[in-house]
């Protein structure tokens, strides 16, 4: 999805909603690192998005669950594991110009942008809590957002295309 795109099927939600509440689903932190304290790290990060609206309450709720993996650059190895999801609960005032798409893209974007600044905080934290070096992750930017759902959406057509050829090989072998 295209950041025009995006913004543009963001924006009849982002005229309607109001944050009720963020708050923390479940965690996971897990130092791999041994005795030895790593030189400089290497941080890799993702997350999955996943968004529903109850039409008749007008909440809609996206669910944000993201993954972090560090690793010692000189040694490459493993130095951290964290993984969070993170919850926001939002209320619509109305649903007037909102469907599955709008909802979708919502949550994608600002979804992310919302619990974002939580997780920073919570791989911040639990690091420092493991006895390990500082650890920041950058700022989310919206160009950064959109490169990310473009990589993803490639693969998932890779996939998809590799299974249709598969299907299609399996039919003409019948």
């Amino acid at each position: 999805m295209a950041s025009p795109e995006i913004v543009a099927l963001t924006t009849p939600v982002v005229r309607q909603v109001q944050i009720r509440e963020i708050f923390l689903r479940w965690s996971k932190l897990e130092r791999q690192a041994g005795r030895e304290l790593p030189g400089e790290v290497a941080v890799r990060f993702g997350f999955k998005v996943k968004s529903s609206l109850d039409r008749d309450a007008k909440d809609l709720n996206v669910d944000t669950i993201f993954t972090a993996d560090a690793t010692d650059t000189k040694t490459e190895s493993p130095v951290f594991r964290a993984e969070a999801d993170f919850a926001v609960a939002y209320q619509l005032k109305s649903l007037d110009g909102i469907g599955d798409d709008n909802v979708k893209a919502f949550g994608r974007m600002n979804g992310v942008f919302n619990t974002w600044p939580y997780w920073r905080e919570f791989v911040q934290s639990g690091v420092a809590r493991m006895g390990l070096p500082n650890v920041t992750l950058p700022v989310l930017t919206a160009p950064m957002l959109v490169k990310m759902y473009a990589e993803e959406d490639a693969k998932e057509a890779a996939k998809e295309e590799a299974a249709a050829s598969l299907e299609e090989v399996k039919a003409d072998s019948d």
